[in-house]
């Protein structure tokens, strides 16, 4: 079974207007916009943190 939590969030102006204009694109609401990409993100870093140390190492290299 799927919960929903809440969660509060203080945002800088520029990323609140952002979140703002994604959201009216997208037609979606403020909070559901902020849901998919905090989910996005959150892949996002797990996805790069499963990434082979080796791989990690050449990233940097040119």
């Amino acid at each position: 079974m799927l919960m929903s939590q809440r969660l509060n969030a203080i945002l800088p102006d520029n990323v609140y207007e952002e979140l703002l204009m994604f959201a009216q694109t997208e037609k979606r609401t403020k909070s559901h916009m902020a849901a998919l990409l905090i989910e996005e993100a959150i892949a996002t870093r797990k996805s790069q943190e499963n990434e082979s140390p080796s791989s990690k190492k050449n990233k940097g290299a040119a």
